[in-house]
């Protein structure tokens, strides 16, 4: 599984709590194990990415 932590541990990695519609959460959980990631980094890993990234992705 790919992780957003790297090897220094959770320096500068800040907990936050989020609210999402449940369908967009299953979409994502569903992108997350089809790529082999976990459901936070898939959602880091998306919201890092260039608008064009995240355009080809769809």
């Amino acid at each position: 599984m790919n992780s957003i932590i790297g090897a220094h541990g959770t320096a500068g990695v800040v907990q936050t709590a989020l609210r999402m519609p449940l369908p967009l959460r299953e979409k994502l959980k569903a992108e997350a194990k089809t790529l082999g990631r976990s459901l936070n980094t898939h959602i880091v890993m998306r919201l890092s990415e260039e608008p064009e990234e995240a355009t080809a992705q769809k």
